[in-house]
């Protein structure tokens, strides 16, 4: 959904951001926040708001609103909980095995965010556990965990190795530096040499475990979160206003991070939109540098997409995105070939009628979403 002001259609629709502030903004009133919300159905909430819900019961909770749906809210937060501990006792069986073998893993995302940043367990769920590595460690990671028995699922190549389930559903994620989107024309190596500089070591499920340093987990979550993606939702806005509430972001090396991977533009829209809707303030020195009309052009495609066709290629994004610092006119010169690559083509000149198919193919298939559905509700 747009916001005037903000880059970007994909903030929370009209009752997720009320819900939102309901969660997360200390003044308001919960009991007539929660009354003008109605009527709402728990069941058919728009995709993506699940991760509401936990921290919507607690506050409703914590106000003693009588209402018949909290016990239901409550079997969301008690579901959490148990699911996140599944979760956390299988990290010392991943890590173990890595550190084990000389490599040095960086815990980030839900298992480093929801039992540091967020007050109890049950308030955000941790989904699949995930890990940073050096690029260099990559392959051999994915030798040592199949070796303690977990399952690579090898159908998706790419900078990320999948640990799969016996049902299929993924366990755990290990990307292979840090994701050359976030990166921007920083070279994921320095990049992630310099997020391990900040790291700092602490005790997860009982074992030692890096994480990131505030200031780079908020820059992750904005960077992967302020865009398009195929599955919308608001949980990176949850962990950004966490983070940044927990009052230990270092705001100068946060600024100073998002001017070098070009993400001032996103932080910028996302700081300034929880100001609004959270009442979060972290300082306008985490805003960082201007950014350029490339940036903001890049940021426009990634953010808004192309109309009726949706959000461009991954590898279209990353590559505008890691080309910033380049003369545009090689940049452009440089596409069609990035494109026979990512779609495995013979020749550079079956680009044009390959798009097209493309094209064709996501007009034609493409079904209203929950987003779209939102949109129609809102306006």
């Amino acid at each position: 959904m747009r916001r005037r002001g903000l880059t970007g259609s994909f903030w929370p629709s009209w009752r997720q951001e009320r819900l939102l502030r309901l969660a997360l903004d200390p003044n308001v009133d919960v009991e007539r926040a929660w009354r003008d919300l109605q009527p709402l159905e728990v069941e058919t909430l728009e995709e993506g708001t699940f991760a509401l819900l936990p921290l919507v019961y607690r506050r409703l909770e914590d106000a003693a609103v009588r209402d018949a749906r909290v016990p239901r809210l409550a079997g969301t937060y008690r579901n959490t909980w148990v699911r996140n501990q599944l979760q956390l006792e299988r990290l010392p069986t991943l890590l173990e095995p890595l550190i084990g073998e000389g490599i040095e893993p960086l815990v980030v995302g839900g298992a480093a965010v929801a039992t540091h940043y967020y007050p109890q367990l049950g308030l955000r769920p941790i989904l699949q556990l995930e890990l940073l590595l050096k690029p260099e460690d990559a392959t051999r990671a994915g030798s040592v965990v199949a070796r303690h028995g977990w399952r690579i699922d090898a159908r998706r190549p790419g900078r990320t190795t999948r640990v799969v389930e016996g049902n299929g559903r993924v366990a755990a994620v290990l990307h292979e530096g840090v994701p050359s989107y976030v990166c921007g024309p920083v070279a994921p190596a320095a990049t992630l040499a310099l997020i391990q500089e900040g790291a700092a070591e602490r005790e997860l499920a009982g074992t030692a475990a890096k994480t990131l340093a505030p200031a780079d987990e908020l820059l992750l979550a904005c960077g992967l979160g302020a865009r398009i993606t195929a599955a919308p939702g608001i949980q990176w806005l949850l962990d950004i206003h966490h983070i940044a509430a927990s009052g230990e972001v270092d705001v100068e090396r946060l600024g100073s991070r998002a001017g070098a991977q070009r993400l001032t533009g996103p932080l910028r829209d996302t700081l300034a939109y929880l100001r609004t809707t959270t009442g979060l303030d972290v300082g306008a020195t985490a805003e960082g540098r201007a950014s350029s009309p490339r940036e903001r052009l890049t940021h426009r495609l990634a953010a808004n997409g192309l109309g009726p066709l949706g959000a461009p290629p991954e590898a279209v994004l990353e590559y505008a995105r890691t080309s910033l610092d380049e003369p545009l006119v090689p940049v452009l010169r440089g596409l069609p070939q990035l494109l026979r690559d990512a779609w495995s083509l013979d020749g550079i000149e079956q680009v044009p009628a390959a798009a097209m198919r493309k094209i064709v193919r996501r007009v034609g298939h493409r079904q209203p979403t929950a987003r779209d559905r939102s949109r129609s509700t809102s306006s």
